[in-house]
């Protein structure tokens, strides 16, 4: 990987924030974006920094930068899904995990996250169908 490309310092904020080192997090997401201001991975590593922080609409406007840049990858979605939810928009949270899904379908996660979604909402059906969809995608 390239140290001074695009990518390089967001996935290192990325590891910054989810050992919960904040401040070195926040400090790799301004350097990277300020070098590619459109850099992916650095948006949604950012997305998830607030996210962590209690910031959940600046997540969402992150994540939906992130996602028009790539709308085919997951880790956007799935973060934004969260943040949905958060924020108590149900039907959208649910509407990203399926493009979570589409983009990614050997991911187990999304179903995780639906399955927890349906528990809420005492859809149980639904709940089991995707924890069963995630048992199945888990890696031996």
């Amino acid at each position: 990987m390239n140290p001074k490309g695009a990518g390089y310092r967001g996935e290192l904020g990325t590891l910054e924030t989810l050992a919960n080192n904040l401040s070195a997090a926040s400090r790799e997401y301004e350097q990277a974006l300020r070098d590619h201001p459109g850099d992916y991975v650095a948006l949604t590593g950012e997305a998830l920094l607030a996210l962590k922080q209690g910031r959940d609409a600046t997540a969402v406007d992150l994540l939906l930068r992130a996602t028009l840049l790539e709308s085919r990858y997951a880790r956007a979605h799935l973060y934004l899904a969260v943040a949905y939810y958060r924020l108590g928009r149900f039907a959208d949270a649910s509407r990203e995990l399926k493009r979570t899904t589409t983009a990614d379908p050997n991911d187990p996660v999304p179903f995780l996250i639906q399955s927890s979604i349906d528990t809420d909402f005492f859809q149980a059906a639904a709940a089991i169908a995707a924890a069963r969809q995630a048992q199945v995608l888990m890696p031996t």
